[in-house]
């Protein structure tokens, strides 16, 4: 392990080093999360704060007030309702689906609970996003690895 807390050197597939971060969510916002480095033989939480971009499939900014006709024909448009919801419609008969995302990120302040633990990767190389959080300018370096596949489902109300 490197010297630095909650990094963790892999080797790609061309065998050159690349880095990735273990860290816990402690906040959710729509295209991003702020994250603490965590270490898990110490069980200690950084002090600073890193912003990590959801995977791009979960990103407000990907499909938020936008209609996509998918390759079979079927069109949908994308309205954003939560940081991890969203109303899914069906354009050509006006149905609609209610969307959360499973398993959810949980941030550390939320009932006691000390934050979903993720895997970041370095921002591929070109694919930089700059944000604008507490308004500064932010360029993210670090991106959801998903390990936990999480992804968009339907809500459905119990029976």
């Amino acid at each position: 392990m490197s010297g630095r807390s909650g990094v963790i050197p892999v080797r790609t597939a061309k065998g050159q080093p690349q880095r990735t971060l273990c860290v816990r969510v402690q906040s959710v916002h729509d295209d991003y999360l702020i994250c603490r480095t965590w270490n898990a033989k110490t069980q200690t939480v950084g002090s600073s704060n890193i912003v990590v971009l959801k995977p791009w499939e979960l990103r407000k900014s990907s499909y938020h007030e936008k209609s996509i006709t998918y390759a079979d024909g079927d069109q949908h448009s994308y309205d954003y309702t939560g940081v991890q919801a969203r109303t899914v419609t069906d354009v050509d008969d006006d149905s609609t689906e209610s969307q959360i995302i499973i398993p959810p990120y949980r941030p550390a302040v939320v009932d006691g609970w000390k934050g979903s633990i993720i895997t970041a990767e370095p921002v591929a190389s070109g694919d930089n996003v700059t944000l604008t959080i507490d308004e500064q300018t932010v360029t993210a370096k670090w991106v959801d690895c998903n390990h936990a596949g999480r992804a968009w489902a339907a809500l459905t109300e119990a029976t």
